[in-house]
């Protein structure tokens, strides 16, 4: 059981924004934002981004390959990794502004796709009918 004074923290020790030359390296190069808190705190929330591709091709695909032979994996795995390539361009081409950058194929899933809808049909036209703020 986790009592209310026991919830982790974290603290942040740094000597960004002290005055000393890493800060004049850091505005030389047009990285100001680095040494105020909350340019730290951002850093510190994005620590680990470059596990995120890896990360984000395992939600996408499957972790195991299905198959016993080899040349089967092969290109299982081949035409996965086109996939995720296909998902990460329209990621960036058609969901830019709706959702950010860099986030799990669950997470786009859920806001792109997963929308409610009704299949409609009148004569010979299928129709799909949405709310007005989808």
């Amino acid at each position: 059981m986790l009592l209310f004074f026991v919830w982790p923290k974290a603290v942040l020790y740094t000597n960004l924004g002290m005055g000393q030359s890493i800060d004049g390296g850091l505005l030389g190069h047009g990285r100001g934002c680095m040494i105020i808190p909350g340019g730290v705190i951002g850093m510190y929330h994005g620590k680990g981004n470059d596990e995120l591709v890896h990360w984000a091709r395992k939600d996408f695909g499957f972790e195991q390959l299905p198959f016993k032979c080899f040349s089967y994996n092969v290109a299982f795995y081949c035409t996965t990794l086109v996939v995720f390539f296909l998902y990460e361009a329209f990621e960036e081409d058609v969901c830019k502004g709706v959702v950010e950058l860099g986030v799990y194929a669950s997470n786009v899933r859920r806001r792109i796709i997963d929308i409610g809808a009704k299949v409609v049909q009148h004569g010979y036209t299928v129709t799909m009918k949405v709310i007005r703020t989808t």
